[in-house]
């Protein structure tokens, strides 16, 4: 897990650092938001204290992206120009005065939620395309049954078409939802 902070008051990030390191967390200084810090870490830690040279249309930009968790550190508890990012599960909004006690132990429980998310949208493209298949599947059977087929005979014609052209059934489906193959 890589973590970045936006360089703050030297005191917040000497205790942030050191707080992320006693739970073996990889933490980086880094002095400006750009694509490669989005892309490089899995969280970006932010300052209240910094929110003047950081526009909020900016954080929003960030979150709504949703390839890296922004944790806000405020010292305050009037945040109005961020009010929006409160329910997203990319905006973690996280107490100066507490920051340095739980942050680690919340990283941790967000990352591994990241990887399960991860695993489960995998499965969700695989499920879907496998969904596809049966789909079409189905489909070309029911316009093999439009010209006199029965269900069966529909599936063997399929299966046998890809034998005899030596290439997939779901390439003999896509032709035969495209009316590209000599059905007869």
């Amino acid at each position: 897990m890589n973590v970045a902070i936006l360089q703050g008051p030297e005191q917040l990030n000497k205790q942030l650092l050191r707080s992320l390191q006693s739970h073996q967390i990889k933490g980086d200084l880094i002095s400006q938001i750009n694509k490669i810090v989005l892309i490089r870490y899995d969280f970006l830690i932010v300052s209240s204290e910094q929110r003047p040279k950081i526009p909020s249309r900016v954080l929003e930009q960030i979150v709504l992206e949703k390839q890296i968790v922004l944790v806000y550190i405020h010292h305050q508890s009037n945040i109005t120009d961020l009010h929006n990012l409160i329910n997203d599960p990319y905006f973690l909004l996280v107490s100066k005065v507490s920051v340095i006690e739980t942050l680690p132990s919340i990283l941790l429980t967000i990352f591994k939620w990241q990887r399960e998310v991860r695993v489960l949208k995998r499965e969700l493209k695989e499920t879907s395309l496998k969904l596809r298949d049966i789909q079409n599947n189905l489909k070309a059977k029911r316009i093999l049954m439009g010209k006199g087929l029965s269900e069966i005979d529909a599936h063997n014609w399929i299966q046998k078409a890809a034998m005899d052209k030596r290439c997939k059934k779901s390439d003999i489906v896509n032709l035969i939802i495209e009316e590209k193959i000599d059905i007869d």
